[in-house]
């Protein structure tokens, strides 16, 4: 195996960066705050008060303790936990009777605090809606982007496979979050890892000699003097020119086109690279 570096200019997304956010707390604290605000109202006595407002605790405390964003709004839902377990705790022998109005008051107030917090804190949470490009899947370009390329094809990649799938997995979240300069230098490091760890190696290509090429150009001449099929040449010559160089310059910029073009390029190449492979062993 030969194991060149390639540019490390990138942009790589973790878990650590970014959290997808569940917005079902959010529903359900809304659905059975408005439950019990109308049980409220109707004076019912506290037996019927008790489901529907531990139904709405459990959704508080959920929102509370689990929710990342909306800080102020968590602590309050906190504070409307704690008046519920005062009302309703140790309640025995009281199951008829109504809770007092000053009470009652007292949580309406409570409710209707948080109700205006998080209207207010919701429209300034950085939350953004990622728009579909072209006919991805949305789900795949930030969870899975290694669906893209064949099974058949990944499992020839002896050498390069799991570097591959990061580089994949990489370019397809910057195409989903708007990143595309990000996307083409990680589809190109794929490539190369492909070129240099598996194509080289088939081919070949002494230790030395791959270690001497350090541009996708002088990769392709390598597979020029190895007698690379003249169409896998000229694709990957089409993407270094027309698409790799431009991005070699700091002034440059892909925009989102530019990626997603390159998407299906690097996919295609890749594909017909493996199967040259298979072909060769």
């Amino acid at each position: 195996m030969y194991n060149i570096p390639v540019e490390q200019r990138v942009i790589v997304f973790s878990e650590e960066n970014m959290e997808r956010v569940n917005g079902n707390p959010v529903y359900w604290v809304g659905n059975s705050i408005g439950t019990l605000l109308h049980a409220l109202q109707s004076k019912s006595p506290l037996q019927e008060l008790t489901t529907i407002a531990w139904n709405a605790r459990s959704n508080l405390d959920s929102f509370s303790k689990n929710t990342g964003p909306l800080p102020i709004s968590r602590g309050t839902a906190g504070e409307i936990v704690a008046a519920l377990d005062r009302i309703f705790i140790n309640h025995e022998g009281l199951e008829s009777e109504q809770i007092e109005q000053g009470t009652v008051d007292s949580l309406n107030a409570i409710i209707f605090s948080f109700q205006a917090i998080i209207s207010s804190e919701l429209p300034r949470e950085n939350i953004y809606y990622v728009t579909q490009k072209r006919a991805y899947d949305t789900n795949t370009l930030i969870s899975s982007g290694e669906n893209i390329l064949p099974k058949d094809a990944l499992d020839i990649l002896k050498e390069s496979r799991g570097d591959v799938i990061k580089d994949i997995r990489e370019a397809t979240k910057s195409v989903a979050f708007d990143m595309p300069t990000a996307a083409g230098f990680h589809l190109f490091r794929a490539l190369e890892r492909v070129v240099i760890r598996d194509y080289f190696t088939v081919l070949g290509v002494p230790a030395e000699r791959a270690a001497k090429s350090k541009s996708l150009g002088q990769h392709i001449e390598v597979l020029k003097e190895y007698k690379v099929d003249t169409k896998i040449i000229a694709i990957i010559n089409h993407m270094r020119v027309h698409y790799r160089n431009p991005i070699s310059h700091p002034e440059k910029f892909w925009n989102v086109s530019s990626a997603e073009e390159a998407i299906g390029l690097v996919v295609s190449v890749i594909t017909v690279i493996a199967k040259d492979i298979s072909q060769r062993i």
